[in-house]
């Protein structure tokens, strides 16, 4: 691990999962029931058309009309789902911002993170990016993990090599992705395991 402890520079860290425990699963029940869908054809109707919302490339507003377009279902609950289910069941994981809080003066510390604009909102003004140096958020930045291209804009414009960033993701797609570039990654499952695997990286 010697050479890992010389070479590492920045740590990038995943929002949902990691800072913020994952809600999706009940997210995904709550707004398929609100459009009164069942799962199946719900996650077809989603997964078909989130990425642009994810990558900021259309507004929530016109994204929301597109679905009610789909479904023919007023919007107006699931909507609603969306932003209500993730402010009222956030749990913040404090023991591993400070964890990356100690490490602050001897690595930039980045978040590498999906994102739509209510929830990123709702964050800024929550001041959870707080521990954070830099932000590379999917919905400000026009990509998304686990694209390749996510992973290059972020080590390009921090001026890095892939073999500089230790990346921390609860998601094991993301991790693949991004190994295949070369970067250093950490399969996040839970606060210990995922800070005996960090120090071995830089102590």
């Amino acid at each position: 691990m010697v050479k890992h402890k010389q070479i590492i520079k920045v740590i990038g860290v995943d929002i949902g999962g990691v800072i913020i425990p994952y809600l999706d699963d009940k997210i995904d029940k709550e707004i398929s029931k609100a459009l009164g869908l069942d799962i199946v054809s719900f996650n077809k109707l989603w997964l078909g058309n989130i990425d642009e919302l994810v990558k900021g490339l259309i507004t929530e507003d016109k994204f929301w009309a597109r679905i009610q377009k789909i479904t023919g279902q007023d919007i107006s609950s699931a909507r609603r789902v969306l932003i209500d289910h993730y402010i009222n069941n956030m749990v913040i994981n404090t023991e591993f911002i400070e964890f990356l809080h100690s490490l602050s003066q001897r690595f930039k510390i980045v978040a590498m993170s999906n994102s739509i604009k209510p929830h990123s909102q709702f964050n800024y003004a929550n001041k959870i990016y707080a521990v954070f140096d830099k932000l590379y958020l999917s919905d400000e930045i026009g990509q998304k993990k686990p694209d390749k291209e996510f992973f290059t804009h972020v080590i390009d414009s921090l001026g890095i090599g892939p073999e500089q960033l230790l990346f921390i993701d609860d998601n094991t797609e993301n991790i693949e992705s991004a190994r295949s570039l070369k970067i250093n990654t950490i399969h996040f499952t839970n606060n210990d395991l995922a800070i005996r695997q960090i120090s071995k990286f830089i102590d």
